[in-house]
């Protein structure tokens, strides 16, 4: 099957350099457009790119011209699939290039819309269903969004728990500095510090999960209840998100029978089938001081949630988990997600 032509929109970005990245051993995509600020327009992607990746810029790439994010006729002149990398507050700019072609969007911007599927592909892949919602309005293409970094991992561990009976979540999130863009936070304020305020980022980890593990039915998605309460700190890490669970569950159980449920949770067979699936969405961990960031967001290739200190207190399931924020959270969902919408049929 021949890769299917993309543009990436906010390509100079974190997300949009780590997207770059991984399209360059994609089976799948192949980068035919990089669409950027207007300061940055008409410049080689070398020149224009502040670089932060420990690997080079791809050869195939750093010539390559930036292109307008206005000048949305040049950027689809030959493309089939937009991935946008755009701050929340383009969620006009993403409306229109949908007008045309599947927008696959990392922005906050429309994923709690009633018709926008918010998806972790092998997790909810019924909600794609929403995308033919979209398109009885006649227009060509669509949206679908991935969810913020933090949600992606917090949901991907409720479902795995889903059958003892989610009932309550208190979830402490310590959030690795990259998950706040570049230039992000200054040094001056993270070195040797924690942070104990991201904006929006509470608000975003307690309404996403309940419309990811909601139920798809006559076009709509009913949302999860489920009782979430969140709070997100910046800390001095570069990557790896690291969360502090406690989870109410209303069925009994013993630290055994959640362990097995994490170790035996598998994604769809759609998403196993797509290449950038890992062989398991959870990973355990039994070392008591672990998992940790530095040794563990790359399980994997940084596409699974480690998961460990897994301990019962009443009702209570107590665990702590790792997750690479910039790869499976940001460019690593978004192709997998582009490869689950390819597989479906929907691009």
């Amino acid at each position: 099957m021949s890769k299917t032509k993309v543009a990436i929109l906010g390509s100079t970005g974190i997300v949009g350099q780590r997207l770059v990245q991984m399209m360059q051993d994609s089976k799948e995509f192949e980068v035919n457009a990089l669409a950027g600020s207007d300061r940055n327009a008409g410049k080689r992607y070398g020149e224009a790119c502040k670089w932060l990746l420990s690997s080079g810029i791809p050869d195939q790439v750093s010539a390559m011209e930036i292109i307008p994010v206005s000048n949305r006729e040049k950027v689809l002149q030959d493309v089939d699939l937009v991935f946008s990398c755009l701050p929340s507050d383009a969620g006009d700019i993403e409306s229109k290039y949908s007008e045309r072609v599947p927008v696959i969007s990392k922005s906050s911007a429309h994923r709690l819309d009633k018709n926008v599927p918010l998806m972790i592909p092998g997790i909810n892949d019924d909600h794609l269903s929403l995308i033919d919602e979209q398109r009885r309005s006649g227009k060509e293409g669509f949206i679908a969004c991935d969810p913020n970094c933090s949600s992606t991992q917090l949901s991907i561990i409720l479902r795995a728990l889903e059958d003892f009976g989610v009932e309550e979540v208190f979830v402490d999130s310590l959030q690795a500095i990259s998950g706040a863009g570049y230039p992000g936070t200054s040094a001056i304020e993270i070195t040797g510090n924690i942070i104990p305020y991201i904006q929006d980022e509470e608000r975003k980890m307690v309404s996403e999960p309940k419309k990811i593990l909601g139920t798809y039915g006559n076009g709509t998605i009913r949302s999860k209840n489920l009782m979430l309460h969140a709070k997100c700190s910046r800390v001095d890490v570069l990557d790896g998100h690291t969360q502090n669970l406690f989870i109410r569950l209303k069925e009994k159980f013993d630290v055994g029978d959640i362990e097995a449920a994490l170790r035996t949770f598998r994604q769809s067979e759609a998403a196993k089938r797509c290449p950038t699936s890992p062989e398991k969405y959870i990973v355990v961990t039994g070392e008591m001081d672990r998992p940790q960031p530095r040794l563990d967001i790359m399980v994997n290739n940084g596409m699974s949630v480690v998961a460990g200190r897994i301990e019962k207190d009443q009702n209570y399931c107590k665990m702590t988990t790792v997750s690479h924020n910039t790869i499976l959270g940001a460019a690593g969902g978004a192709v997998l997600h582009g490869e689950l919408l390819k597989l479906k049929g929907y691009v």
